[in-house]
């Protein structure tokens, strides 16, 4: 059904010619006009499947892209108003459902005129996916421990199996995470265990039209069930009995989560096969007895399993018949030796059926396992030397067997003393000169046994012990430029530990001023002044001085041994002497003296007259001066 709508004049055009007479040319808008091209009235779609339609629009006085177009499928725009393309296509995806069949296009140009083309559709029902659940079935039960199985069949009338989606879901666990890949026949399998609880597993699987079908069922899943216990008690684990003759053998069973008289217990050698049964009594204790076991050694097993299938299983090694014998004779038990150092075994065997070179001799120890096997001589002395144990009290086993599979077994005990590790050494003073008596400190040495540590010292001079072996090495033994090494080495009464050793260089002991000293003791103000210095160095250095003058305080030479004035009475002069050994400046060393007052001085006396006469005054005219600028007063 095609429908075109108008919508009225669009313009009107007015034109005045130049001639007397007039002419009024009027132009009308044409109407566009749409036409759905896709699908024609009657065509079947599936329901909830999207389709795509498409519509061809045109107009004659306008383009394409000045066009709108717009989908209505029911009350509804399911494409709003947009431009076709160049060519006057418009394309819109709608998915119908069972409620509507009408699918509708409008068209509008810039004048507001407009058309439309509608289709009525057939909408057939789509159907949800089919399942089959497989497994877990319903009502079964699982323990905790336990992998489940997970399976279905599914299927879709309109959909790929590919296309489908499965969803397992727990009512406790929440979604259970399988594998729901589907093979070509709409089969999916996986396992999973779940947590202990009564469960409601649910399966459901979605189509492509949103449609979804599920499937439900319960399951049980119990507590992981606790295994029975079991051990043998008699007879001990190496022992032996005579054939044809009873045998008895007891043990303890228990389990935590059924009662013991649901246990069914056995008693099975490895070399007669099962040998019987037995009840537990209401504390669990439980015995057999059998006189049937073959000469052999066997592995005696006491198994119990309880009603889940659960196992407990322990064995001990019993001998029937007779076993060969066998003693140690080395080394002595108790024994103590060092690691690394050889240790002699030597074993005595004998049997009443085969020679002493046919028996086969095991030597094990507890920490390192077998360590040696070999045969005896003819006189059943089996031998050899051994370094390789590791620290530790062993316990020594070896163990004779015969043709028949009879063994016999001794034991000792010895212990492999561990060396002290190495200790941390200190050196104080560190450096250290001439004059410094050395103290080295050692400590952090441990033993793996737990023995005493002591240490022994060794002072080494260039390489080679110097016999000094305290702690302190006296400053009476050094010089400068020695390279002394500290070597100290622990000892935790066996064995010595690997030592260490901290070395130390002697360095440059700084010369010293003994003594200084001023000349004249009491000096005037015109006196120079001397200053003598005598010098020390342990080292034997030369030694050489440098001066300083100071007049109260201040510098005033710093050049030679000498001080010339004049001073002022009262001034307090200091000579610093400071030494040098070329290497070192040693500290400074000073004295100091007190300037006094210097006397006046006659330059001249004059009389006044040379040849005086008996009864002549004679006068005498004094010329004088003071260093020091002092007021004179003449005697």
């Amino acid at each position: 059904m095609k429908v075109i709508w108008t919508f009225g004049l669009v313009g009107l055009i007015t034109q005045s010619a130049c001639r007397t007479d007039e002419t009024t040319i009027k132009a009308y808008n044409a109407l566009p006009t749409i036409s759905i091209q896709s699908h024609s009235d009657g065509a079947v779609i599936l329901e909830g499947q999207t389709e795509t339609f498409y519509a061809l629009a045109s107009d004659n006085n306008h383009d394409a892209n000045e066009l709108l177009v717009a989908w209505v499928y029911g009350e509804d725009i399911v494409c709003d108003w947009a431009a076709p393309d160049e060519g006057g296509g418009s394309v819109c995806d709608i998915t119908p459902s069972q409620t509507e069949s009408v699918i509708r296009v409008e068209v509008r140009d810039p004048e507001n005129a407009g058309a439309m083309d509608e289709v009525n559709i057939t909408i057939e029902e789509s159907f949800a996916p089919v399942i089959e659940l497989l497994s877990p079935e319903m009502n079964s039960e699982y323990g905790a421990d336990e992998t489940i199985q997970f399976s279905a069949n599914i299927s879709d009338a309109e959909d790929e199996v590919d296309d489908l989606i499965a969803t397992w879901t727990s009512s406790i666990d929440g979604e259970i995470p399988l594998d729901t890949t589907v093979d070509s026949n709409g089969s999916m399998s996986d396992f999973a265990q779940l947590t202990p609880g009564e469960h409601v597993i649910r399966l459901e699987v979605q189509d492509t039209m949103g449609k979804t079908s599920s499937e439900e069922v319960q399951v049980l899943v119990s507590e992981v069930n606790q295994p029975p216990l079991c051990e043998i008690t008699e007879p001990l684990d190496g022992d032996s009995g005579l054939a044809g003759t009873d045998n008895t053998f007891r043990g303890v069973v228990s389990d935590p989560d059924d009662n013991l008289a649901s246990l069914v217990i056995e008693w099975i050698s490895d070399k007669d096969g099962t040998l019987g049964n037995s009840i537990a009594t209401s504390n669990g204790d439980v015995a057999f007895t059998t006189n049937q076991l073959s000469a052999n050694s066997h592995s005696i097993s006491l198994r119990v399993i309880d009603p889940d299938g659960d196992v407990c299983t322990t064995s001990i090694l019993y001998s029937i018949g007779s076993p060969p014998s066998i003693q140690i004779n080395a080394p002595v038990g108790g024994g103590i030796f060092n690691e690394g150092e050889p240790i002699y075994f030597e074993s005595f065997a004998q049997d009443g059926e085969d020679a002493p070179n046919t028996l086969q001799i095991d030597w094990s120890s507890d920490i390192d396992q077998m360590f040696a096997t070999g045969t005896p001589n003819s006189s059943g002395i089996n031998a050899l030397n051994y370094d390789q144990l590791s620290p530790g009290l062993h316990n020594i086993t070896v163990t004779a067997t015969d043709s028949d599979g009879l063994y016999d077994s001794a034991i000792t005990t010895l212990r492999i003393n561990s060396a002290p590790t190495a200790p941390t050494v200190t050196l104080s003073p560190n450096p250290a000169g001439t004059l410094d008596n050395i103290t080295l400190t050692a400590t952090g040495s441990t033993d793996l046994d737990g023995d005493p540590i002591t240490y022994a010292y060794d002072w080494r001079l260039n390489g080679v012990s110097s016999g000094q072996n305290s702690t302190i090495l006296s400053n009476s033994f050094t010089s400068k430029g020695d390279i002394w090494v500290a070597r100290v080495t622990p000892n935790d009464g066996f064995i010595d530990g690997p030592y260490t050793d901290v070395t130390i260089t002697i360095l440059n002991t700084a010369p010293e001023v003994t003594s200084v000293s001023i000349s004249p003791t009491s000096p005037s103000t015109l006196d120079t002044l001397t200053c003598t210095e005598t010098t020390s160095d342990v080292d034997g250095d030369l030694v050489s001085v440098g001066f300083a003058w100071r007049i109260n305080g201040n510098l005033a030479s710093s050049t030679t041994n000498t001080l010339t004035g004049p001073f002022t009475t009262g001034d307090i002069v200091s000579c610093e002497v400071t030494p040098s050994d070329g290497s070192d400046i040693g500290p400074m060393q000073s004295s100091s003296v007190t300037i006094s007052n210097s006397p006046p001085i006659v330059t001249d006396i004059v009389f006044s007259t040379n040849t005086p006469a008996t009864d002549d005054l004679l006068t005498a005219t004094v010329t004088a001066n003071d260093p020091n600028g002092d007021p004179l007063t003449y005697t």
